[in-house]
């Protein structure tokens, strides 16, 4: 059995505080895959029961091979609706990553594996301000999708996102609608490995300038910034943060690793 986690800040998300609540491990079935880009597949697996579901909460997947080795990781999880038996994860696969590879190369749909969750409330987005900025670098983005499609923008919402390139530009075409139909919804996108003739828009690292533009729109609010992304994206984006004046309480940082 486990214990529900809060995620604090650490290279991935194994370092966790224990609360009181057991969780158990239960059988998830794989109803639907999908490539959404060249490294990043939709995993959508139901279990029998529903769960209540926050944004930026995760579940833990474990897989055991024939001679007893075990082996398990946490993803964000992705969802329509906040009290559901299936659940989407948006998943990298990591050249070293025996999960990931696994999961892209082995897994089938009807196939049957455990899961365990929701976990965590230290990232809980809607446990926020009237004001969010996202900062998201590659798969980073899932949790904040999950978030964005709960909302009802009438509070200001920025998204600040780099990705490499188009392909690698996840969900674009439901972000870029989303940008087109909430005047209270701003998409920052900076692909960073773009080709410049197919590409017009920005194509630096996430820099001060970016950030310091964006957090001008939301001057005058109350102003939580939440980041997520591989651990040197996020350390990155947090120190530039504060050097540009924001306050430590008001950062929420969600690392992902191998």
């Amino acid at each position: 059995m486990a214990t529900t986690c809060m995620v604090t800040p650490g290279k991935n998300k194994d370092t966790r505080v224990t609360e009181s609540r057991k969780l158990l491990w239960e059988l998830g079935k794989v109803i639907d895959i999908k490539s959404i880009s060249p490294k990043v597949k939709l995993f959508t697996i139901e279990t029998k029961k529903p769960h209540r579901i926050e944004p930026g909460q995760h579940f833990d997947i474990k897989l055991t091979s024939d001679s007893g080795y075990v082996a398990q990781r946490s993803y964000s999880v992705i969802s329509y609706s906040n009290y559901t038996n299936q659940f989407e994860f948006g998943i990298s696969k990591i050249t070293d990553g025996e999960v990931s590879k696994y999961l892209h190369e082995k897994l089938s749909i009807s196939q049957n594996l455990l899961i365990r969750g929701p976990i965590g409330k230290y990232f809980n987005l809607n446990k926020t301000t009237e004001s969010v900025i996202l900062i998201a670098g590659g798969i980073g983005i899932t949790p904040f999708i999950f978030y964005l499609r709960q909302k009802n923008y009438k509070n200001k919402i920025s998204l600040i996102y780099s990705a490499k390139n188009q392909e690698e530009f996840l969900f674009k075409k439901e972000l870029e609608n989303k940008n087109k139909l909430y005047k209270n919804f701003s998409l920052i996108v900076t692909l960073t490995k773009e080709n410049k003739e197919t590409w017009k828009g920005l194509d630096s690292r996430i820099n001060s300038k970016i950030l310091k533009k964006t957090i001008k729109n939301h001057l005058g609010i109350k102003t939580t910034y939440f980041v997520c992304g591989g651990s040197n994206f996020v350390e990155n984006i947090s120190s530039k943060l504060i050097r540009v004046g924001i306050e430590y309480q008001d950062i929420k940082i969600e690392r992902f690793g191998p």
